[in-house]
């Protein structure tokens, strides 16, 4: 039975009304059974993937899938448990190559949901800065946006704002489709010689609201 349905062992006519605070089920008279599987209270944009879960619209990924769709290069090695969070990446001994992690996902359109939602942590006594790219379905990549993510035992929420930005062309000259987003890149540490392990939560695209 899926969440917030309503089972009966006879037939009968029923109302379910809704409003902006509370929920009201009436039924008139009746002889039977009445089951109540769930009823989940969920953000206005959110649907269900193949896994029977509730994800907003704009995830990229909140690692609570089965399985590991990141890619990565040589110095980089992914963790992940089927089903737990968080993705645990050690990043080792990262030199002057700008050692990347990325995925794809179905199309995103970034000027409706325009910023991008880092939820991370890291195992280090410095900072560590991120590059981040996204690509278009034409395989266009935005100019690098960074991040620094600071060290704690907490995760922390890191905000890419792409406002007003994805119009601009990319280095190549090329222009970015910003409605047709498919793939995000990572990359770590340019220039620095260092280890460290981070912990990767939550990545999504938000919604501007006005």
């Amino acid at each position: 039975m899926q969440p917030g349905s309503i089972g009966f062992a006879s037939r009968v006519n029923w109302a379910l009304v809704m409003f902006k605070t509370n929920l009201l089920i009436t039924f008139p008279p009746f002889f039977g059974e009445i089951y109540i599987d769930d009823i989940v209270a969920l953000p206005l944009d959110s649907l269900k993937d193949e896994y029977g879960m509730y994800t907003p619209i704009g995830t990229i990924d909140n690692f609570r899938r089965p399985s590991l769709w990141w890619k990565n290069s040589e110095k980089i090695e992914l963790e992940k448990e089927d089903g737990i969070q968080p993705l645990v990446a050690s990043v080792k001994e990262v030199g002057m190559n700008n050692e990347q992690m990325g995925r794809s996902f179905k199309a995103i359109d970034f000027y409706e949901y325009p910023k991008l939602l880092i939820k991370a942590k890291i195992e280090s006594k410095e900072a560590i800065e991120l590059d981040i790219f996204l690509t278009d379905k034409n395989g266009n990549r935005t100019l690098v946006e960074k991040i620094s993510i600071q060290p704690g035992e907490d995760f922390k929420d890191y905000l890419v704002d792409y406002t007003n930005k994805l119009d601009s062309a990319n280095k190549d000259g090329t222009l970015v489709l910003g409605e047709e987003i498919t793939e995000m890149i990572i990359g770590f540490g340019k220039g620095k010689s260092n280890t460290v392990k981070i912990y990767f939560k939550e990545i999504r695209a938000l919604k501007t609201i006005n």
